[in-house]
Order: C-alpha cells, then sequence, then structure tokens
C-alpha cells in the first residue's frame, strides 16, 4: 500500500509565499505608493511653513531652527562703511536666489561667489525680472547657513531688499543690492558662508495693506 505524501504548505508553517506576478509592476506599484508618500509629506512640510508665515511668534521660532535671519537690522551703508573697524581673515561668500510656488519672476545674483574679508563692507547685486504680463507681488526672505553665522552679532546689513513689500511691473527688470559684511567674531571654523534669498508670493491686497501701514507710520514720525 502506497504511503500518501505530506504536502509543505508555506503559508501554513508561517513563510513567506513567493509572488508569481509580474515583477515590473509590483516595482512600478512599489513606486507609486513611494511617490505618492513624498506628496503627502511635502504637502505637510509646506503648510507648516505658511502657517508659520502668518504667524509672526510661531515664524519667528521656525526661522531661529532653519538658519532664516529674521528682518534684521539695516543701517545706511555709508554708515556702516565708515564705521569699518580691522579688517580680518579671508572668507568665502555664497549667494542663491529661490521663488517659491508658480511667481513668474527670474531671480538670481549676479555673482554667485564672492571672496571677502572679515570687517568689510561687501556688495552683492540681485537681478529681479517679471516673466508675466501681469504685475506681481512678493516678499523676499534671506536665511544664512551655518546658522552659526546667522546671529545678530555675527553679521549686518547695509542695504537689503529683503522682508520688504515688493511689487514689480509686467516685464520689468531690477537690479538691486545686498550690502553686508561678517563681523571678526565669527567662529575660525567657518571658512564660508551661505546667504541664500527666497522670494514668497503675496496678494496685492497684502502689498497694499502693507504700504498703508508703512504711510501711516512715517505720518506719525514726521
Amino acid at each position: 500500500m502506497a504511503n500518501a505524501q505530506a504536502t509543505h504548505d508555506p503559508a501554513a508553517a508561517g513563510h513567506a509565499v513567493p509572488w508569481d506576478g509580474d515583477e515590473a509592476a509590483l516595482a512600478a506599484e512599489s513606486r507609486r505608493r513611494n511617490k505618492r508618500l513624498l506628496l503627502i509629506l511635502a504637502a505637510i512640510g509646506i503648510g507648516m511653513f505658511v502657517f508659520a508665515f502668518a504667524n509672526v511668534p510661531i515664524f519667528g521660532l521656525v526661522c531661529e531652527k532653519l538658519g532664516f535671519a529674521q528682518d534684521p537690522g539695516k543701517g545706511s551703508a555709508a554708515a556702516l562703511a565708515s564705521e569699518e573697524g580691522e579688517i580680518g581673515r579671508p572668507i568665502e561668500v555664497r549667494f542663491t536666489g529661490n521663488v517659491w510656488g508658480q511667481l513668474p519672476v527670474e531671480f538670481r545674483p549676479v555673482t554667485s561667489i564672492q571672496k571677502t574679508n572679515l570687517g568689510k563692507m561687501t556688495v552683492a547685486d540681485y537681478v529681479f525680472i517679471n516673466l508675466s504680463r501681469n504685475p506681481v507681488y512678493f516678499r523676499p526672505i534671506h536665511s544664512i547657513r551655518p546658522t552659526e553665522a546667522a546671529g545678530e552679532d555675527k553679521y549686518e546689513l547695509g542695504e537689503c531688499f529683503c522682508y520688504t513689500e515688493m511689487m514689480m511691473h509686467p516685464g520689468q527688470e531690477l537690479v538691486l543690492p545686498v550690502v553686508y559684511r561678517f563681523h571678526n567674531g565669527l567662529d575660525e571654523n567657518i571658512k564660508a558662508v551661505t546667504m541664500s534669498y527666497t522670494l514668497f508670493p503675496i496678494t496685492k491686497e497684502e502689498y497694499e495693506r502693507k504700504k498703508a501701514e508703512e504711510a501711516a507710520q512715517e505720518e506719525q514720525g514726521s
């Protein structure tokens, strides 16, 4: 009498069952899931930053953690140059320009890398071009890397377009300066610094409201 042969069931034994389908289809599905996850994470990140941008105290905390220098005090470039003290060691300063979302503006530094010295007032120019047939409204925000160079006691600006609500006419082109210097107290291990500027779109209403507030403040001060 023939003995019955025992069958082996991988699933019953707790082992994974090999998939007999198309491996290419499985890989494509995996890529789709990963892409969907990245989009979700990106949306969450954008939402958190926009929420913080709309809430000044929270925005301040976000800026501090991300290395965004918050509305740095701007003095007269001539006054700062006249106060120029001891010129320190060489340092490399790199510049980048970014545009948030679909803002139709070409934005870039004229020179992406400058060689300067600590304590020396230096000028860097940025180009703005409105590529659309409509007025555009935005606010430039700047950040400094590494974050150890972003403190108020580490650098100062004599002139800057940052943290200013701006409007550009259709096709308009601008060249605006950033006048800056890093102080001699900067950590000696920091040999290079990146100053990055990002244009965030605002509405026409936001722009007009801010300009009205500035005009009212000037009238009160006069």
